[in-house]
């Protein structure tokens, strides 16, 4: 079997080939076609095919992760989507929670709402928060607030009527109804895509999903016709952004569960090769050509929310962006990427990021239009980088077009030496980084001094072993295929599929055989959904209850794997839930009231089991020692003699000094002074360093 991990990026798409007879092991990077995806996955698959026999029959499965979804988020460029709301509720994208994310900000502003005010109908219909049906479904007034959207050129439709995670009642009947005037038009509810309490975030979450169904429709078709047509007989499959895979149908039906489908692969992969590392804790560190991304794993566990936000309007404020209200790896992300351009601002500081050059036009030194510097640039000038050998001789770098443009937009400004702008845009970016993994270590009770960092990605290498002594991390691990080695977090991840269903209800009232039965019927649901992966692997199905004291807002969950498909027992229910509130706050009220907010079913199978060991397939013997080039080094402050190593001759069990630079096609590692690089038998270099 030939297994694809495809990991769709903002600046590059990156491929792994894994050849499950023997683990061999192909990469693969090509510029991503931000106008239309697909085109970069076909050409990085047919530069692969081209060696495998001319087509695509040599594929069993594609994996694909996309940032597709949440780059229409932020750019505002998903379909033109209309509201349907119980009477009264119309506004409730723009009131959000009636909270300001800093008390002292009077100005303090939220991301626009995806869906206009004037985009908005009310439904007259109510339900009661026990599901019990207070007010009819005016049917005729509802087909006149449809075909007035669809008068307006509504291309997508979001439902969400009050209550409606008790019974869905109406929002069927109003998906019915709309089917009836308009079927071509894609239908959200809010019962479906989040059927839980919390009215705004359920019903950000619903827009969220049918302002990318379209075109999220669109391309999963598009890709997949273009694949069979090229003879692709396999299965086409999708990363969610909880980490776990699903078939393509159902992410087209679901796309709000794809919005962070790309960089959640980076946990999962950090993950498996942080192995036996000694650390309690392990940081995931992704740089790529637009974003870093960092993930704390506490016990070797990635961690999942239902609380996360995109677009935020201050970067690390929750509360300032559009909730998501559906499973998700619990990650930083900033804009700190290859491609990020530097530039000074209004108070003559010097800046990196968010803004990137992305893959089209890209850094100055691609010669493909960029005018403006990037933090590829600066690596290059620091002779980080090899012009001749970036993506393996595929793409020349021009160092000259490098200088020039920071000469012009940082040297000049800042009467200082081109070398010396550079390593003030890598610094800068590095101290960006440190920040934001230090806020992610610590809002999650982890410790930097006793983990340790896995780093990947294009720019990942690069910038690694420095970001690790900054933060005083004592250990860091460099997987093999390192450029681009999250898309081999797509082959390791499980087909799964969670559900969640609010079931509130004072525990002392609890019908257990009631809750038996949500818990049945969500397990079927979610059943149906792996079973549409084809995988004839053993299925677990996990049930969890999410607990609170009577009056809390947020709730405690336990798992129920005890009972089995038993009813739960009220008694150990409470018992279980006051040992995970003591765990998590340290105290308790052992006497005060308890209730059932939420019950969640996960089934899962696990993936094609991938080979014990991985191999490069270009792997050669020989000496692993290039020619040496300059580089920067900070104590020196200038370019000194560092030795070049050939990552794919670098063999298990040896060692390399700093400083040197170990080059493979997708990126390069740089080892500064007073560090040390082991390889290991898997191929990963883990490096320590002298304080």
């Amino acid at each position: 079997m030939m297994l694809i991990g495809c990991d769709v990026g903002g600046t590059f798409t990156d491929f792994v080939f894994v050849d499950s007879s023997d683990g061999r092991v192909s990469t693969g990077k090509v510029l991503t076609t931000p106008a239309d995806p697909s085109e970069a996955i076909l050409a990085g698959l047919q530069d692969f095919a081209r060696t495998a026999g001319g087509d695509f029959a040599f594929a069993d499965q594609v994996v694909h992760g996309t940032t597709l979804g949440i780059n229409a988020l932020l750019e505002r460029k998903g379909a033109r989507t209309g509201l349907l709301v119980t009477e009264g509720f119309r506004d409730i994208l723009d009131i959000r929670r009636c909270a300001r994310v800093d008390m002292y900000d009077l100005g303090g502003e939220f991301p626009a709402p995806l869906i206009d005010r004037r985009d908005r109908r009310e439904i007259r219909e109510r339900m009661s928060s026990e599901g019990v049906i207070l007010a009819e479904l005016d049917e005729d007034h509802a087909r006149a607030q449809v075909r007035s959207l669809l008068d307006q050129g509504i291309e997508s439709v979001a439902v969400c009527t009050l209550h409606s995670y008790v019974n869905p009642a109406h929002e069927i009947r109003i998906a019915e109804l709309v089917a009836g005037i308009a079927p071509q038009v894609p239908v959200s509810l809010s019962s479906e895509v989040a059927g839980e309490i919390r009215e705004f975030e359920r019903l950000a979450t619903t827009a969220i999903d049918a302002y990318l169904k379209p075109r999220m429709h669109s391309y999963l078709e598009r890709l997949d016709h273009s694949l069979r047509e090229r003879g692709f007989r396999g299965r086409l499959y999708l990363l969610l952004s909880g980490g776990t895979v699903v078939a393509a149908k159902t992410g087209k039906r679901m796309p709000a569960r794809l919005v962070e489908s790309g960089p959640m692969s980076g946990a999962i992969t950090a993950r498996f090769f942080a192995g036996e590392s000694g650390s309690p804790d392990v940081i995931s560190y992704d740089m790529g050509g637009t974003s870093a991304k960092a993930c704390l794993l506490r016990d070797g566990k990635i961690p999942i929310t239902r609380e996360y936000e995109v677009d935020r309007s201050f970067r690390f404020k929750r509360g300032s962006g559009m909730p998501l209200m559906v499973p998700t790896v619990d990650l930083i992300e900033i804009g700190a990427g290859g491609g990020s351009i530097a530039r000074i601002d209004e108070l003559g500081l010097l800046k990196v990021g968010p803004h990137s050059a992305g893959a089209v036009p890209g850094p100055a030194c691609y010669r493909r239009g960029g005018g403006e510097p990037t933090v590829t640039d600066a690596n290059l000038v620091l002779g980080y980088l090899d012009p001749d050998y970036f993506l393996g001789g595929q793409l020349a770098l021009d160092a000259s077009a490098s200088r020039a443009a920071l000469r012009q937009h940082i040297a000049a400004p800042l009467s200082i030496g081109v070398l010396e702008a550079a390593w003030g845009v890598h610094r800068v970016v590095n101290e960006s980084m440190a920040n934001a993994i230090k806020t992610c270590v610590a809002e999650r009770g982890g410790d930097v001094r006793r983990a340790t960092m896995v780093g990947f990605g294009g720019a990942g290498p690069v910038h690694a072993a420095q970001l690790a002594r900054t933060l005083k991390i004592p250990k860091l691990v460099i997987p093999p295929f390192a450029g681009v080695v999250s898309a081999l977090g797509f082959l390791l991840a499980p087909f799964a599929y969670d559900i969640v269903r609010t079931h509130k209800v004072p525990l002392a009232e609890l019908d257990v055989d009631r809750v038996r039965a949500l818990l049945a019927a969500l397990a079927e649901d979610a059943r149906r959904v792996v079973a549409e992966t084809g995988s004839s692997r053993p299925a677990r199905t996990e049930r969890f209850a999410e607990l609170c004291f009577i009056g809390q807002g947020y709730p405690v969950t336990i798992s129920l794997a005890e009972f089995g498909e038993r009813a739960p027992g009220v008694a150990r229910i409470r018992a279980l839930f006051l040992e995970a509130y003591r765990e998590r706050y340290g105290h308790c009220s052992d006497d005060a009231p308890v209730e059932l907010v939420s019950v969640r079913v996960v089934v899962s199978m696990d993936p094609e089991p991938l080979p014990g060991r991985l191999t490069a397939i270009t792997s050669a013997g020989g000496d692993a020692r290039k020619a040496g080039r300059d580089a920067y080094d900070e104590a020196a402050g200038g370019l000194i003699p560092h030795a070049v190593y050939d990552r794919y001759r670098v063999s298990a069990g040896m060692t390399i000094e700093g400083p040197a630079l170990i080059e493979e096609r997708e990126t390069t590692t740089v080892l500064p002074r007073r560090a040390r690089a082991t390889a290991r038998e898997d191929g990963a270099l883990v490096i320590e360093f002298q304080r």
